[in-house]
C-alpha cells in the first residue's frame, strides 16, 4: 500500500509539474519580450536585459518557500502554531478536505490497533495524529467521551466535523463485532475519495496558474499600451 501510494503521489506530482510547463514558457516570453524593443535601441544593456526576468524569477521563486515554508516558521511561536493549525482545519474548501485526510489517517491507524488487540481507550490515545494541535483537540473529546463510558460510535460522533458516514459504519461494526474490519473498510473509502480529490488537484493548479499568468500578461500589455 505504501509504495503504491508513493507511485501514485510521483505520478501525480509528475503531471502536476507537466501542466506547468506552458504557464512557465508564457511567463517568461512576459518577462523577456517588453523589454526587447529597449535592448535593440540601446537603452538597455544586454546584462540589464537579463537581470530584468532574473530578478522576477528570484523574486517569485522566494514567494513560493515562503509559501512552502510556512507551516514550519507558524509553529516556531507556540500563539501562532495554534493559530496557524485552527487555520488548517477551519479556511474554507482547504480545510474540510485537510481534516478529511488527519481523520482518514487516524480511523486507518485505530483500525490497525483494534485488529492487533489494544483496548479502544488506549487506541484512540495513541492513534491521534501529531501535527495539528486542533485536529488533537477535537479527536480528544472521543477520549472524553469513552473515559465517560461512552459506546464507540457514540463517542466518536462527538468529534467536530467527523464525516457521519464513519460513525455510521463504526456503529454497524460495533453491533457486529467487525469494529476493527469496518473502520479499515472505511479507510479504504476514504483513501480511494481521498486520490480522486489530490488528481483534481493536480489537473486543476496547472490550469489555475496559466490564467493568473494569462491575466497578469494581459495587464502589462494595457499597461504598456496606455503608457
Amino acid at each position: 500500500m505504501c509504495i503504491r501510494d508513493s507511485q501514485q503521489r510521483l505520478a501525480a506530482r509528475q503531471s502536476m509539474l507537466s501542466g506547468l510547463i506552458l504557464p512557465g514558457i508564457l511567463l517568461l516570453a512576459a518577462l523577456l519580450i517588453p523589454p526587447l524593443p529597449a535592448l535593440v535601441g540601446g537603452e538597455l544593456s544586454l546584462g540589464q536585459y537579463i537581470w530584468i526576468p532574473v530578478r522576477a524569477l528570484l523574486s517569485l521563486g522566494l514567494l513560493v518557500v515562503l509559501v512552502i515554508q510556512l507551516p514550519r516558521l507558524m509553529r516556531l511561536a507556540s500563539t501562532t502554531a495554534v493559530a496557524f493549525d485552527r487555520l488548517q482545519v477551519v479556511t474554507p474548501v482547504i480545510g474540510p478536505w485537510y481534516f478529511r485526510r488527519q481523520m482518514r489517517e487516524f480511523i486507518n491507524l485505530l483500525a490497525l490497533l483494534l485488529a492487533a488487540g489494544v483496548p479502544a481507550q488506549e487506541a484512540v490515545a495513541l492513534a491521534i495524529p501529531a501535527p495539528n494541535s486542533e485536529v488533537r483537540r477535537r479527536i480528544n473529546a472521543m477520549v472524553d467521551g469513552l473515559a465517560e463510558g461512552a459506546g464507540f460510535a457514540d463517542a466518536l460522533a462527538r468529534i467536530e466535523g467527523i464525516n457521519q458516514q464513519a460513525v455510521a459504519m463504526a456503529a454497524s461494526g460495533e453491533g457486529a463485532g467487525k469494529l476493527d474490519i469496518m473502520l479499515q473498510h472505511y479507510s479504504v473509502l476514504e483513501t480511494e475519495l481521498t486520490r480522486r480529490q489530490e488528481r483534481q488537484l493536480t489537473t486543476g493548479l496547472p490550469r489555475v496558474v496559466y490564467l493568473v499568468v494569462a491575466i497578469w500578461v494581459g495587464w502589462q500589455m494595457v499597461a504598456g499600451a496606455v503608457s
